[in-house]
């Protein structure tokens, strides 16, 4: 990968514009190839379903977007967008409440269609990509070799050097390989069944800013993240799960509300004024290209489509943020092999992140899932663990546990998830994990 190389980004959500501005700050001519049409202002869109529900910058996003987008906490702070302390503006019920002090991690109060905006607006200013707006890809070209060569658009044949696909959790790319051959990545998946219903309200009764009421099963299956936004209004996202899912009509939502006082406290005078949307794809996936034998030169994957973790957790950007940095530190090493080093380096930046959600979502499997390429469930149950003894009553218990699940720091050694070095190790392992997992 070396400047004046034509690369093209497949999708221009936010994992997509991350990792445009890392090639572009590269040299490299970058063409933005995005499905839908965009407006002039911030706005909901297709491509785009989950920015109706409650979005959060982990705090390690953020500091990984503001070294990418230096120019955009300045310029969202305008617009009203403000930091909030996981500690001191969030309201915490975990069976009680936890004590509101800060406990320095913090992120981002903004709408996911506001922030996107902003990020685009500041890549098409500064011309550093070219934006192909309502522009549908159909599939990849390939050169003689193997290697991609470019994408078959509706508008016809995009020639490249590079293509990036950050198509999200749907992405087709597998779908538009299988022909030519390539086979699935070997994939760590689990299917928690959570489910989960949002509508956006004004004129909460609060004296925070955020509110999480927390779920652990069997017993509390029912939860609430409220997230205020740069505006006048706050996302309230009710989750529970497949068979006790928040419901789509408004009265059912309302009474789903009520079922959870201290939400409800807050909402009983409040103002509704969008629909019910709901959510129920919440499996978390991660496709281990690093390990693919037979995956083809200069196709890269970034965020969702890459590592889809359960929306719930509320890692997902931080996820394509995580993706771009190990593209920059890769085109730091070297214009060589950035294939094969890419996707190995977003491995090794995304495990912590895959560890934890596994971890979460395994809680929730019935019947119980068995075997994960790289968290088995003997490694999950120590992670789960570790994270329950931490007293968060505590304000420094509690920092260092908000520090780990904002991915500030690493989880300790002998909680990681190992690397699978060739499939043909990962399929030893997840043989071996199963045998462990029953024992």
């Amino acid at each position: 990968m070396r400047p004046g190389e034509h690369a093209i980004v497949l999708g221009a959500g936010f994992s997509g514009l991350c990792a445009a501005r890392v090639l572009a700050a590269r040299g490299l001519r970058v063409t933005l190839v995005e499905r839908d049409l965009l407006t002039l202002e911030p706005g909901p869109r297709a491509g785009t379903p989950q920015a109706r529900h409650a979005h959060g910058l982990l705090a390690r996003g953020c500091e990984v977007l503001e070294r990418l987008f230096p120019e955009l906490v300045p310029s969202l702070a305008r617009l009203g967008v403000h930091r909030v302390d996981w500690g001191r503006d969030f309201a915490v019920y975990d069976r009680g409440w936890l004590p509101r002090e800060e406990v320095g991690v913090s992120s981002l109060a903004c709408s996911r269609d506001r922030l996107e905006h902003a990020m685009r607006e500041s890549l098409l200013e500064r011309g550093e990509v070219r934006l192909e707006a309502g522009t549908r890809a159909r599939g990849l070209l390939f050169d003689a070799n193997g290697g991609v060569a470019g994408v078959d658009s509706q508008r016809g044949p995009l020639p490249a050097h590079w293509v990036l696909d950050a198509m999200g959790r749907s992405s087709p790319l597998l779908r538009w390989l299988a022909p030519r051959g390539v086979a699935e990545p070997l994939t760590t998946r689990v299917v928690s069944g959570r489910a989960y219903a949002t509508r956006h309200y004004r004129g909460l009764a609060k004296d925070w800013s955020a509110l999480l009421g927390v779920t652990s099963p069997p017993d509390v299956t029912r939860g609430v993240i409220v997230y205020p936004t740069e505006s006048d209004w706050d996302y309230v996202t009710l989750v529970g799960t497949a068979t006790d899912a928040p419901p789509r009509d408004p009265g059912g939502f309302e009474a789903f509300a009520r079922s959870l006082p201290p939400l409800w406290e807050a909402l009983e005078r409040a103002d509704p004024f969008s629909p019910v949307w709901c959510h129920r794809d919440t499996e978390t996936r991660y496709r281990h290209v690093e390990v693919h034998e037979a995956w083809p030169e200069r196709l890269l994957v970034v965020g969702d489509a890459l590592c889809a973790l359960n929306p719930v957790h509320a890692q997902g950007m931080s996820v394509a943020t995580l993706c771009a940095e190990a593209l920059d530190d890769v085109l730091s090493a070297g214009s060589e092999g950035v294939t094969r080093r890419y996707h190995r380096a977003a491995y090794g930046a995304l495990a912590d992140a895959l560890t934890l959600a596994v971890a979460e979502d395994l809680r929730w499997c019935t019947p119980p899932q068995r075997a994960h390429p790289t968290v088995p469930r003997r490694l999950a149950k120590r992670v789960r663990s570790h994270l329950d003894a931490i007293d968060q009553r505590d304000v420094a218990a509690r920092s260092a546990y908000l520090r780990l699940w904002h991915l500030l720091d690493p989880l300790p050694a002998h909680l990681r998830a190992r690397p699978v070095s060739s499939v043909h190790e990962a399929q030893y392992s997840a043989a071996a994990m199963s045998r462990d997992d029953v024992k």
